[in-house]
């Protein structure tokens, strides 16, 4: 795989080979803006020949029952990194997500 690089036009993360060392994180996580930048980064992922989790259904939930969806992939250095959006919440877990967002302040 050949470097490369993805960004959401206020931040840029580039991919190169180097020393690997991912047993020091789980993995990184980041929220696009919504569906359409997920869309084009995995568009992007898959044009510059990353090995995507799940192939053939890259997109999915973030977690069982979670109404976010995202993706997975590993770099060449073998860090797992995510990508997702947050989707309007279902009845199911508004009351949860009332209590993150109060807990945390976020909106």
């Amino acid at each position: 795989m050949r470097p490369f690089a993805l960004t959401n036009g206020a931040t840029i993360i580039g991919f190169f080979k180097g020393t690997p060392h991912p047993d020091t994180i789980d993995h990184m996580s980041f929220y696009l803006g919504g569906m359409r930048a997920l869309r084009e980064a995995l568009e992007t992922l898959k044009k510059n020949g990353v090995e995507l989790e799940d192939p053939g259904d890259e997109i999915g939930p973030t977690s069982p029952g979670s109404p976010h969806l995202g993706l997975w992939f590993h770099d060449p250095d073998g860090y797992r990194w995510e990508l997702s959006v947050r989707t309007v919440p279902t009845s199911a877990n508004s009351a949860a997500l009332r209590y993150v967002r109060a807990f945390t302040g976020l909106n």
